[in-house]
């Protein structure tokens, strides 16, 4: 037993030494290195900096609570009750997401060095003990701060202090359960408690290989995301057939399946789908808390680069000349029968989300509005995929797909605080606008 806790304390200290890397490379947006830069006018730059950000970050949070709170008044006493009893759905949906996930994929993540030295030098049943310390903490920490905005908005029935706790203690319990979950395929035949390190090594070869590559995570997001994509697909076997189609239908077969065999971009959509843009068409159909829609748009513009799979398809004949020259039809018309399966999903999905979240909106819904701001915005991240299929790069310097989606994420909800009707219209006219362009460039092209 003190063998493992020596272990454990030992990964837990290698871990925060993770940690602390990981914190050190996103600061680098700053403009600073917090590691190389060691001089005293950089290290008041540093506390500057992130002062600044853990302030933004602060009143984010007061002006999330504030609009909780709003809500819960308008849902009233009955409502928020109902709500209260079914605060059990939470662990229990992140029990199932997360075993399926680690399931799917190792839920310890080797690196080459933890691989070559740790994997022989520790005992297997440390790094149980240790993802089970690291994941608890993850979990018991989203529970405090997710059950505290859940007990503000819940505050007529429930206290925030309580709700934060029992979300802290439930989740806390459901992650450990996944993550058990997660490792019984590599457990030692007969042996509960016992890993086998074969198993979890061939499991984390990916990983390990893209490891070294992780600083394009930041710097190169979608240069990353492509070559993990690429070496994925290397060892997968291709699964499904196409249809025996012809015409346009086999375009569109095509690119559904293509999306199907690269189910990593799936995620992708999903994002784009239920959560962006029907939140995006809500805060336009019901315009109300400024706070609440600079949030969305951070998040927006931050999700920008993951919108590319909406048109991924389409890139992905485009860099294979002898496909994209062979097919008679226009390039235009190529993008369109690409990305309809894409966007198809995109808009059903987030017409759905969009009409459970407006039901359950205390305040009126523009309907119409609504529904136009979903088809609009998702036409508009097809329209500049045909812009900019591979990272072109625009008059104003910046990569034209960020640029395009970026200038109707600000513009069409922004108009909307004056008028939701006239920001429906501009989000019309910015599509047409887009298409125009698009199907012009692609002629050129």
């Amino acid at each position: 037993m003190p063998d493992v806790l020596h272990d454990i304390a030992l990964l837990l200290r290698l871990r925060l030494r993770h940690g602390r890397t990981e914190i050190i490379r996103w600061l680098l947006v700053t403009g600073s290195d917090f590691e190389k830069d060691a001089k005293l006018s950089d290290r008041i730059y540093q506390v500057y900096a992130v002062v600044l950000i853990f302030g933004a970050f602060v009143l984010m949070w007061l002006a999330f609570l504030n609009s909780a709170a709003k809500v819960g008044v308008a849902l009233g006493a009955t409502t928020c009750a109902q709500l209260a009893a079914l605060l059990w759905i939470i662990p229990v949906m992140t029990c199932v997401a997360l075993s399926a996930h680690w399931l799917l994929s190792c839920p310890v993540k080797l690196a080459h060095p933890d691989i070559l030295w740790l994997t022989s030098a520790l005992l297997p049943s440390a790094w149980i003990g240790e993802g089970l310390i690291v994941n608890g903490f993850v979990a018991a920490v989203a529970g405090v701060l997710f059950g505290f905005a859940v007990g503000t908005m819940l505050q007529s029935v429930v206290t925030p202090a309580a709700t934060a706790t029992l979300l802290a203690v439930s989740l806390l319990g459901a992650v450990a359960l996944a993550w058990i979950v997660g490792l019984m395929r590599y457990r030692v035949a007969g042996r509960f408690f016992r890993i086998d390190m074969t198993l979890l090594v061939q499991a984390n070869a990916l990983y390990a290989e893209l490891q070294p590559l992780r600083s394009w995570a930041l710097q190169a997001p979608g240069a990353y995301e492509r070559l993990r994509r690429r070496k994925l697909m290397a060892v997968r076997r291709p699964f499904l057939a196409l249809p025996n189609l012809k015409g346009r239908r086999f375009f569109l077969a095509r690119a559904a399946l293509s999306h199907v065999r690269q189910r990593e971009g799936i995620a992708d959509l999903v994002v784009w789908g239920a959560s962006i843009v029907p939140l995006g068409a809500l805060l336009t159909a019901a315009p109300g808390d400024i706070g609440i829609l600079l949030m969305w748009l951070m998040a927006t513009v931050s999700l920008i680069p993951r919108a590319r799979e909406l048109t991924r398809v389409f890139a992905d004949d485009g860099r294979v000349r002898l496909v994209s020259d062979a097919i008679a039809c226009s390039r235009f018309e190529l993008l369109l029968l690409d990305s309809l399966p894409a966007t198809a999903f995109v808009v059903l999905l987030a017409l759905v989300v969009t009409g459970v979240l407006g039901c359950a909106h205390p305040i009126s819904i523009h309907w119409g509005v609504a529904i136009c701001t979903i088809l609009s915005m998702s036409t508009t991240l097809l329209f500049a995929g045909g812009l900019d299929p591979a990272g072109a790069t625009s008059a104003c310097g910046g990569p034209r797909f960020e640029l395009a989606v970026a200038g109707y994420a600000v513009l069409v909800p922004t108009l909307a605080l004056a008028s939701s009707v006239l920001s429906a219209i501009v989000g019309c006219a910015y599509v047409l606008t887009l298409g125009v362009r698009c199907r012009k460039w692609l002629s050129r092209s």
